[in-house]
């Protein structure tokens, strides 16, 4: 008997583009869970999935932002202001809510 093995996952997207520019992949999952965001009717996996997509494709957030070379420059500041939005979105789902409220109230 042949042991099954997973099927092979998507290279799209498991290896990013190396072009700093290039508008992040999707899909019907990632477009139906943002529509379904936009109109406050995402479910659990559809919001995960919207929030992976995001940090993990436009936001570059796991990627390394240095490109090399003259012509690099540009595309290195444009990778370190992508990856600054995802982390400012990581910051919020992070960030202690009760310190904010004590901070409100002195």
């Amino acid at each position: 008997m042949a042991s099954e093995q997973p099927p092979p996952r998507e290279t799209a997207k498991t290896i990013p583009s190396a072009s700093v520019v290039e508008p992040a992949g999707y899909g019907i999952p990632e477009a139906s869970a943002w529509q379904a965001l936009s109109r406050g009717e995402a479910n659990k996996d559809q919001q995960l999935l919207a929030v992976r997509w995001l940090l993990e494709g436009p936001c570059g957030l796991h990627d390394l932002q240095y490109r090399p070379g003259e012509a690099g420059r540009r595309d290195t500041d444009f990778a370190c202001g992508k990856r600054y939005v995802g982390q400012q979105v990581v910051k919020l789902m992070k960030i202690n809510i009760a310190a904010l409220q004590q901070r409100k109230r002195t």
